[in-house]
């Protein structure tokens, strides 16, 4: 049993902190002229488009976190980790559909797709796909994800 499940056995979907990891993968580009994308997934859990990333679990460093969960949830590997930062604020706070509630403390992480080939884990995604930074305003992205792809992006 997941740390998560085990915790949501006892508290069910009161509010909790969760500790996250989350990446912004750039597409790995050899023209240096040439703007990079980067990958945003189109969750099934909240139908919005999103980094990919995911739950820190109990002895699990967050770097490994954030590295298990983008080759679980793409496909990818990544290459060298660069910490864009922390986020938690209460303005961040998430409410799923099936009502569990949380305060994400989340580890922001920018990375280039070093390899791995790109698939869908359905589970997690209806899509993948590589935007550029003049897409970001007309896809439905919560704000939480926009200020981390905002602030990579410097």
């Amino acid at each position: 049993m997941s740390y998560i499940n085990w915790i949501r056995a006892r508290v069910g979907t009161r509010k909790i902190f969760l500790v996250t990891s989350s990446v912004v993968v750039w597409q790995a580009n050899e023209d240096a002229e040439q703007p990079r994308g980067f990958l945003l997934q189109h969750r099934t859990d909240m139908d919005v488009w999103g980094l990919p990333g995911g739950m820190l679990e109990i002895d699990e460093d967050i770097m490994a976190c954030a590295r298990r969960e983008v080759q679980e949830e793409t496909g990818l590997t990544l290459g060298d980790l660069r910490l864009v930062g922390v986020y938690t604020h209460p303005d961040l706070d998430v409410a799923l559909p099936n009502g569990d509630e949380f305060q994400q403390f989340t580890f922001c992480f920018s990375s280039v797709a070093a390899g791995g080939q790109m698939q869908i884990d359905h589970t997690e995604a209806h899509d993948l796909r590589y935007f550029a930074m003049s897409d970001l305003d007309s896809l439905l992205v919560p704000n939480w994800y926009r200020v981390m792809l905002r602030d990579a992006a410097r």
